[in-house]
């Protein structure tokens, strides 16, 4: 039973490197020389649950110079891709993503990779850090919003039953909205300048593509303004029709929460 106890994979850190010296660094080499493939991963993952993201991507990329045909050294790439994500390195953590997918199309977490995806972009949006300080940020380029939008749907498409399509879906949703809202804008600052025509074009793609949003009745209120301005009655007509009969708002979607420990990566068993 001990014996097993001690080969149980991350629960157990007996496996686990020496503490390093920060004043004898050739002896911490010499001991990770000596390291098997196990103890190095266990070290990296106590590092990334401690907080040290650093250790813990130096761990990991060692691991996979040393040991890259193991089980071990396949976990600590997908690892590696949350310590990046945490260590607030976007693009690094992104491109460790795709080679991740690239290099283990089959790997039974690729649900988590994508779901990861998905969620290093909503991040990278900071919308939510924004939002915080009562400061609109959907006059901003949302390119990171619709890439998210973009991670989650394929999310959602690939791994319907994950145990991370809920919340992908509940994100979707808020970022819908945020995206509807951007266009909105752009329609609206159109109208402003006296560009009824432009404004008008963007309201048809808002009407087409978010009309199930609470974007939806603002625009058709603005494209009566710029029917009206530019003197076609009966299409302003039309566009009062609607409003009469769409006068209810749907409910605001919640704002997502923190994904604390689902964004955690799965443990290697």
């Amino acid at each position: 039973m001990l014996a097993a106890l001690a080969t149980a994979g991350c629960a157990s850190r007996g496996d686990e490197l020496p503490p390093t010296n920060p004043f004898q660094p050739e002896v911490d080499e010499r001991r990770l020389a000596r390291a098997d493939a196990r103890q190095i991963y266990n070290s990296a993952r106590s590092a990334l649950e401690s907080a040290d993201y650093a250790t813990a991507k130096s761990l990991y990329a060692r691991l996979d110079a040393s040991y890259p045909f193991t089980a071990e050294a396949t976990q600590g790439q997908m690892e590696g891709i949350y310590a990046r994500f945490r260590a607030f390195e976007t693009e690094a953590a992104i491109a460790a993503a795709d080679r991740f997918l690239r290099a283990h199309p089959r790997h039974p977490h690729v649900d988590y990779v994508l779901y990861l995806r998905g969620l290093i972009h909503f991040e990278a949006s900071a919308t939510d850090i924004l939002d915080r300080f009562n400061i609109d940020a959907s006059g901003r380029d949302p390119v990171d919003a619709r890439r998210a939008f973009e991670e989650f749907g394929r999310l959602l498409r690939n791994y319907p039953d994950s145990v991370y399509a809920a919340d992908a879906r509940r994100r979707m949703l808020w970022l819908r909205e945020r995206i509807a809202l951007h266009h909105f804008n752009i329609a609206d600052y159109y109208r402003g300048r006296g560009a009824c025509v432009a404004a008008v074009r963007r309201g048809l793609e808002i009407l087409e593509l978010f009309r199930d949003t609470r974007q939806a009745l603002p625009t058709l209120a603005l494209m009566e303004d710029c029917y009206t301005e530019l003197g076609l009655e009966e299409q302003a007509a039309d566009m009062r029709l609607l409003i009469a009969t769409n006068a209810s708002q749907p409910e605001p979607p919640a704002a997502p929460q923190a994904a604390g420990a689902l964004a955690e990566p799965p443990a290697l068993n």
